[in-house]
């Protein structure tokens, strides 16, 4: 099982933070239009090896993103900055599956950081 546990992404004039969620399931939601649910839920799909759909005026190219997870009980953090993802303490188990995935999906470069 997959659990989302944070999502940072930033650039050098701002950042945002989404750090609260919890075991189950997580609604992101609000009354108003344009304070960034869809660039939350773009983010953790664009971070794990997705193509950009983000709204027409956010350019992900000018954003790192980060996502913390939790993949069967191990802490896995996954860095994209453009087509280069960088990931944090991999299991071997899903070092294989990862690879295929983020090179699939047009990663120029490709970085492991095994604990």
């Amino acid at each position: 099982m997959i659990n989302v546990r944070a999502i940072y992404l930033g650039n050098e004039a701002e950042a945002y933070i989404l750090d609260d969620f919890i075991d189950g399931i997580n609604i992101i939601n609000s009354d108003d239009n344009h304070v960034g649910k869809t660039i939350v839920m773009q983010s953790i799909m664009f971070a794990m090896g997705s193509e950009a759909m983000f709204p027409h005026n956010f350019k992900p190219k000018e954003y790192v993103f980060i996502i913390d997870l939790d993949v069967d009980g191990e802490a896995i953090s996954i860095l994209r900055s453009r087509d280069t993802f960088a990931i944090k303490n991999v299991m071997s188990s899903y070092l294989k599956k990862a690879s295929e995935i983020l090179m699939s999906s047009g990663a120029t470069t490709f970085v492991l950081c095994l604990q």
